[in-house]
């Protein structure tokens, strides 16, 4: 309950550096011994799509996303363009349905 009103109650306005965080990630499963997934939670409005796409590609490992929407019914343009790129993902568009869909997410992990 604390991750999610965290979660739904940060106000975003696009713009997120979401490469620069995939590149964090790869120095981290550089690092470690066991299978790597990566998860990306983001409100779908990275500042560049296109490098994002450079680094889920490049990544040895899964990359996941769960999308928070913040106008309800809508999923960001951006985060539609890379839907493709990721292993898995889902888009919450409404805060009473996040649980329900984040279980569904969690579900769709199971083959990792």
């Amino acid at each position: 309950e604390y991750a999610k009103d965290a979660l739904l109650s940060t106000e975003t306005g696009g713009g997120t550096p979401l490469a620069d965080a995939l590149e964090l990630s790869e120095s981290i499963i550089q690092r470690r011994q066991y299978e790597p997934l990566v998860i990306s939670i983001t409100d779908g409005k990275p500042d560049d799509v296109s490098p994002v796409k450079d680094q889920i590609k490049h990544l040895p490992a899964p990359v996941c996303s769960i999308t928070l929407a913040t106008t309800a019914g809508s999923k960001p343009r951006k985060a539609e363009q890379l839907e493709q790129y990721w292993e898995r993902s889902v888009t919450v568009f409404e805060k009473d349905d996040l649980t329900r869909r984040l279980d569904e997410f969690a579900s769709l992990l199971a083959g990792f």
